[in-house]
């Protein structure tokens, strides 16, 4: 399995020397790395500012015509490799989960915020009683 680079900004690219400086927000602020490439590389939703389009193009866009093409439109002479049949992608079941019985349950504030999560915690290990010695297991091997 390919293994990738998590960043969130691009500070450089160095296309030549396939390395790029980045910023990754951590827990206690902003880390500056460097990766090489191949890596993957995201942005958060208020980095670009949405431009809307002049009336006059969405009027435009309003009376276009749209253009539908047929497999022979589109100049494809073997319909057995188009579409769900000619996928080489294999999709054993598609289906719906089951819609769950089990309800979410409130738990009451505390006084403080230390207080409410030891709360949720608690109620966590409740319902799931082997997480909590998964837990400790993994807090002993670090």
């Amino acid at each position: 399995m390919l293994q990738l680079t998590y960043v969130s900004k691009i500070v450089s690219c160095d296309k030549d020397a396939r390395k790029v400086v980045v910023e990754r927000r951590a827990e206690g602020g902003v880390q500056l790395l460097e990766t090489k490439m191949p890596c993957l590389i995201t942005m958060l939703e208020g980095v670009n500012e949405v431009r809307r389009g002049t009336i006059d193009d969405s009027l435009r866009a309003a009376r276009a015509e749209i253009v539908t093409w047929s497999a022979k439109d589109a100049g494809i002479a073997e319909l057995a490799k188009c579409g769900l049949k000619g996928s080489p992608t294999i999709v054993k079941k598609v289906f719906a989960p089951a819609p769950r019985t089990e309800r979410a349950f409130f738990i009451e504030p505390q006084k403080t915020a230390g207080d409410s999560a030891e709360a949720v915690i608690g109620a966590i290990f409740a319902r799931q009683s082997s997480l909590e010695g998964d837990m400790a297991k993994l807090a002993g091997s670090a």
